[in-house]
Protein backbone atom coordinates (compact mmCIF):
# COMPACT_ATOMS: atom_id res chain seq x y z
CA UNK A 1 0.00 0.00 0.00
CA UNK A 2 1.04 3.42 -0.95
CA UNK A 3 0.20 6.99 0.79
CA UNK A 4 0.55 10.28 -0.99
CA UNK A 5 0.08 12.71 1.88
CA UNK A 6 0.73 16.44 2.34
CA UNK A 7 2.12 18.34 5.59
CA UNK A 8 -0.43 20.03 8.69
CA UNK A 9 -0.63 22.91 6.48
CA UNK A 10 -1.61 21.39 3.05
CA UNK A 11 0.63 23.24 1.17
CA UNK A 12 2.51 20.54 -0.18
CA UNK A 13 1.19 20.28 -4.59
CA UNK A 14 0.54 17.17 -6.01
CA UNK A 15 -0.98 14.66 -4.07
CA UNK A 16 -3.26 13.54 -6.20
CA UNK A 17 -1.72 14.85 -9.71
CA UNK A 18 1.01 12.75 -9.37
CA UNK A 19 -1.24 9.39 -9.09
CA UNK A 20 -2.81 10.23 -12.18
CA UNK A 21 0.38 9.55 -13.09
CA UNK A 22 0.73 6.14 -11.58
CA UNK A 23 -2.76 5.78 -13.01
CA UNK A 24 -1.08 6.26 -16.38
CA UNK A 25 1.71 4.05 -16.08
CA UNK A 26 -0.57 1.28 -15.38
CA UNK A 27 -2.69 1.73 -18.35
CA UNK A 28 0.28 1.82 -20.39
CA UNK A 29 1.09 -1.87 -19.55
CA UNK A 30 -2.80 -2.70 -19.74
CA UNK A 31 -3.31 -3.39 -16.29
CA UNK A 32 -6.85 -2.90 -14.63
CA UNK A 33 -7.09 -0.04 -13.04
CA UNK A 34 -9.87 1.24 -10.25
CA UNK A 35 -10.32 4.85 -8.66
CA UNK A 36 -12.70 5.92 -6.00
CA UNK A 37 -13.10 9.60 -5.80
CA UNK A 38 -14.18 10.58 -1.98
CA UNK A 39 -14.63 14.21 -1.84
CA UNK A 40 -14.13 15.97 -5.62
CA UNK A 41 -17.76 15.66 -6.92
CA UNK A 42 -18.80 15.86 -10.37
CA UNK A 43 -17.22 18.93 -11.62
CA UNK A 44 -16.07 18.55 -15.41
CA UNK A 45 -12.19 17.93 -14.84
CA UNK A 46 -9.32 17.75 -17.20
CA UNK A 47 -8.02 14.19 -15.75
CA UNK A 48 -11.54 13.28 -15.95
CA UNK A 49 -11.68 14.29 -19.30
CA UNK A 50 -8.10 12.67 -20.65
CA UNK A 51 -8.59 8.92 -18.88
CA UNK A 52 -12.20 8.66 -20.09
CA UNK A 53 -10.53 6.81 -22.96
CA UNK A 54 -9.26 4.14 -21.13
CA UNK A 55 -12.38 2.91 -20.09
CA UNK A 56 -13.40 -0.08 -19.63
CA UNK A 57 -9.82 -0.56 -18.09
CA UNK A 58 -10.19 2.26 -16.14
CA UNK A 59 -12.79 1.92 -14.06
CA UNK A 60 -13.88 5.34 -12.63
CA UNK A 61 -16.22 6.67 -9.42
CA UNK A 62 -16.59 9.71 -8.56
CA UNK A 63 -18.25 9.59 -4.97
CA UNK A 64 -18.03 12.76 -3.48
CA UNK A 65 -19.85 16.19 -3.39
CA UNK A 66 -17.45 18.30 -2.09
CA UNK A 67 -16.84 19.52 1.19
CA UNK A 68 -19.47 20.67 3.49
CA UNK A 69 -18.88 24.11 2.98
CA UNK A 70 -20.58 23.11 -0.46
CA UNK A 71 -23.08 20.60 0.88
CA UNK A 72 -24.05 22.64 3.97
CA UNK A 73 -25.78 19.00 4.92
CA UNK A 74 -22.80 17.18 7.59
CA UNK A 75 -24.90 13.97 7.48
CA UNK A 76 -25.30 13.60 3.50
CA UNK A 77 -21.52 14.44 3.20
CA UNK A 78 -21.20 11.29 5.46
CA UNK A 79 -23.88 8.90 3.46
CA UNK A 80 -21.71 10.01 0.61
CA UNK A 81 -18.56 8.74 2.47
CA UNK A 82 -20.07 5.53 3.49
CA UNK A 83 -21.30 4.69 0.17
CA UNK A 84 -17.74 5.33 -1.65
CA UNK A 85 -15.95 2.82 1.02
CA UNK A 86 -18.70 0.03 0.45
CA UNK A 87 -18.12 0.72 -3.29
CA UNK A 88 -14.46 0.64 -2.54
CA UNK A 89 -14.25 -2.32 -0.35
CA UNK A 90 -16.29 -4.57 -3.16
CA UNK A 91 -13.34 -3.51 -5.71
CA UNK A 92 -10.80 -4.43 -3.45
CA UNK A 93 -11.53 -7.85 -2.51
CA UNK A 94 -12.66 -8.62 -6.04
CA UNK A 95 -9.26 -9.55 -7.41
CA UNK A 96 -10.07 -7.63 -10.36
CA UNK A 97 -8.07 -4.54 -10.41
CA UNK A 98 -3.98 -4.83 -10.76
CA UNK A 99 -3.94 -1.19 -8.82
CA UNK A 100 -6.82 1.10 -7.17
CA UNK A 101 -6.73 4.48 -6.04
CA UNK A 102 -8.58 5.99 -3.02
CA UNK A 103 -8.37 9.62 -3.98
CA UNK A 104 -8.96 11.94 -1.32
CA UNK A 105 -9.84 9.31 1.52
CA UNK A 106 -7.43 11.10 4.06
CA UNK A 107 -9.43 14.29 4.29
CA UNK A 108 -12.71 11.98 4.56
CA UNK A 109 -10.50 10.76 7.69
CA UNK A 110 -9.33 13.86 8.65
CA UNK A 111 -13.39 15.50 8.77
CA UNK A 112 -14.13 12.40 10.95
CA UNK A 113 -16.86 11.21 8.07
CA UNK A 114 -15.46 8.00 8.50
CA UNK A 115 -13.19 6.04 11.12
CA UNK A 116 -9.62 5.01 11.16
CA UNK A 117 -11.22 1.09 11.43
CA UNK A 118 -13.57 1.33 9.14
CA UNK A 119 -10.99 1.94 6.60
CA UNK A 120 -8.31 -0.54 8.06
CA UNK A 121 -11.27 -3.42 8.10
CA UNK A 122 -12.02 -2.43 4.26
CA UNK A 123 -7.66 -2.59 3.53
CA UNK A 124 -7.38 -5.71 5.16
CA UNK A 125 -9.36 -7.33 2.80
CA UNK A 126 -8.19 -6.34 -0.45
CA UNK A 127 -7.10 -8.64 -3.11
CA UNK A 128 -3.21 -9.99 -3.38
CA UNK A 129 -3.33 -8.88 -7.30
CA UNK A 130 -4.30 -5.49 -6.51
CA UNK A 131 -1.76 -2.58 -5.56
CA UNK A 132 -3.78 0.28 -3.27
CA UNK A 133 -2.76 4.30 -3.11
CA UNK A 134 -4.28 6.60 -0.98
CA UNK A 135 -4.11 10.37 -1.37
CA UNK A 136 -4.97 13.25 0.73
CA UNK A 137 -3.52 15.57 3.12
CA UNK A 138 -2.77 14.69 6.85
CA UNK A 139 -2.50 10.72 6.93
CA UNK A 140 -3.57 9.05 10.15
CA UNK A 141 -0.55 7.95 11.60
CA UNK A 142 -2.56 4.01 11.35
CA UNK A 143 -2.27 4.41 7.73
CA UNK A 144 1.24 5.29 7.62
CA UNK A 145 2.71 2.81 9.85
CA UNK A 146 0.15 0.26 7.61
CA UNK A 147 1.63 1.39 4.50
CA UNK A 148 4.91 0.26 2.71
CA UNK A 149 5.57 3.47 0.82
CA UNK A 150 4.88 7.00 2.12
CA UNK A 151 5.56 9.97 0.22
CA UNK A 152 4.73 13.39 1.99
CA UNK A 153 4.47 16.46 -0.48
CA UNK A 154 6.25 19.90 1.35
CA UNK A 155 6.06 23.23 -0.21
CA UNK A 156 9.44 24.41 -1.51
CA UNK A 157 8.75 27.22 -3.52
CA UNK A 158 5.59 28.21 -5.50
CA UNK A 159 4.89 30.97 -8.24
CA UNK A 160 1.96 32.49 -6.29
CA UNK A 161 4.30 33.76 -3.80
CA UNK A 162 5.79 35.80 -6.85
CA UNK A 163 2.54 37.07 -7.98
CA UNK A 164 1.85 34.59 -10.68
CA UNK A 165 -1.69 33.56 -10.73
CA UNK A 166 -2.98 29.84 -10.94
CA UNK A 167 -3.45 28.12 -14.32
CA UNK A 168 -6.44 26.25 -15.28
CA UNK A 169 -4.77 22.66 -16.30
CA UNK A 170 -1.65 23.24 -14.26
CA UNK A 171 -2.77 24.50 -10.89
CA UNK A 172 -6.57 23.57 -10.32
CA UNK A 173 -8.25 20.99 -12.47
CA UNK A 174 -12.05 21.79 -12.49
CA UNK A 175 -13.69 24.05 -15.02
CA UNK A 176 -15.05 27.79 -14.94
CA UNK A 177 -18.47 28.33 -17.44
CA UNK A 178 -17.30 29.81 -20.53
CA UNK A 179 -18.70 33.83 -19.66
CA UNK A 180 -16.24 33.34 -16.44
CA UNK A 181 -13.13 31.78 -18.15
CA UNK A 182 -13.73 34.62 -20.68
CA UNK A 183 -13.81 37.13 -17.82
CA UNK A 184 -10.84 35.91 -16.10
CA UNK A 185 -8.29 35.96 -19.58
CA UNK A 186 -9.97 39.40 -20.01
CA UNK A 187 -8.54 40.79 -16.67
CA UNK A 188 -5.63 38.08 -16.98
CA UNK A 189 -6.59 36.88 -13.75
CA UNK A 190 -8.27 34.23 -12.08
CA UNK A 191 -8.69 35.72 -8.58
CA UNK A 192 -11.68 38.02 -7.25
CA UNK A 193 -11.78 40.17 -4.09
CA UNK A 194 -14.73 38.77 -2.02
CA UNK A 195 -16.48 38.30 1.45
CA UNK A 196 -16.20 41.01 3.79
CA UNK A 197 -13.03 43.16 2.66
CA UNK A 198 -12.92 45.30 5.72
CA UNK A 199 -12.61 42.37 7.88
CA UNK A 200 -10.36 40.39 5.95
CA UNK A 201 -8.86 42.05 3.30
CA UNK A 202 -6.64 38.93 2.38
CA UNK A 203 -9.64 36.67 1.44
CA UNK A 204 -9.46 35.67 -2.19
CA UNK A 205 -12.20 33.71 -3.85
CA UNK A 206 -12.38 31.86 -7.30
CA UNK A 207 -15.38 32.04 -9.67
CA UNK A 208 -17.53 28.97 -9.05
CA UNK A 209 -19.89 27.52 -11.21
CA UNK A 210 -22.80 25.71 -9.30
CA UNK A 211 -25.85 24.30 -10.76
CA UNK A 212 -28.38 26.98 -10.56
CA UNK A 213 -26.68 29.24 -9.21
CA UNK A 214 -23.56 30.19 -11.88
CA UNK A 215 -22.58 33.40 -9.65
CA UNK A 216 -21.85 31.97 -6.47
CA UNK A 217 -18.26 31.88 -5.13
CA UNK A 218 -16.02 29.91 -3.19
CA UNK A 219 -13.33 30.84 -0.93
CA UNK A 220 -10.11 30.20 -2.66
CA UNK A 221 -7.82 30.03 0.48
CA UNK A 222 -9.36 26.17 1.17
CA UNK A 223 -6.33 24.58 0.43
CA UNK A 224 -8.40 21.13 -0.57
CA UNK A 225 -10.07 23.00 -3.43
CA UNK A 226 -7.00 25.28 -4.77
CA UNK A 227 -3.60 24.15 -3.03
CA UNK A 228 -1.69 27.01 -4.00
CA UNK A 229 -3.78 29.15 -5.49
Amino acid sequence: MLVHTGNGNGNGKGKSSSVFGVIGRALGWGHDVGLVQYIKGTWKTGERNFFKQFEPGLRWHTMGEGFTSDTQDRQRDIAAAKAALHVSAEMLSSGDFDLIVLDEINIVLRYGYLTVEQVLDVLAAWHQRTRVILTGRDAKPELIEAADLVTEMKEIKHPFQQGIKAKQGNDFWRSLPATKEAKVRRHQKSVYLCGDIKHNPRRRCLIKALKGNPGQRESADNPELYPQL
